[in-house]
């Protein structure tokens, strides 16, 4: 086997098993996101992906991340989901 086809090989394998492997949202830190959302006048579109998929953390992290940023006085309620997902809010560049 070509040495470049075989390392080539071995970097897709290794890709796909850490996306496989990703660890998802707990179920409990997607209900308090939402329950969070329900005092809210109007319930942003993206949040509808909390309700339909189980999320990596990093993809919630996106949504929490862009949620804290349009309504930043929900903090002080999601403050336990916040200090969860804390390193991959500081990855993407949010304030934590």
């Amino acid at each position: 086997m070509n040495p470049k086809a075989f390392i080539l090989i071995v970097v897709v394998v290794f890709l796909c098993s850490v996306l496989i492997n990703a660890q998802t949202i707990n179920q409990t830190y997607r209900l308090q996101v939402l329950q969070a959302v329900k005092a809210l006048p109007r319930t942003p579109a993206y949040i509808k992906a909390l309700q339909f998929t189980d999320l990596s953390r990093m993809e919630f992290a996106v949504i929490l991340g862009r949620l804290l940023e349009e309504y930043p006085n929900l903090k002080i309620g999601l403050r336990e989901v916040t200090n969860y997902v804390s390193w991959e809010l500081s990855k993407l560049g949010y304030q934590v």
